[in-house]
């Protein structure tokens, strides 16, 4: 088993891509601050915060 966790130690990995609209794409779809970071909002969920506190329609009351 240490065999294999030395292995992996050994393995570098970088990991650069995004999941960002382009700021044409943010501008006519409305994006605000939070629909930007929408990995936040799955990792507060999954911390216990209820779902769609951060949306913008939740806000609003729609």
């Amino acid at each position: 088993m240490s065999s294999i966790h030395e292995y992996i130690q050994q393995i570098r990995m970088i990991d650069g891509h995004e999941h960002l609209a382009t700021p044409q794409i943010r501008k006519k779809e409305n994006h605000d601050f939070f629909s930007l970071m929408h990995y936040l909002d799955s990792d507060l969920v999954t911390a216990g915060m209820e779902r769609g506190i951060l949306s913008r329609r939740s806000q609003l009351g729609d």
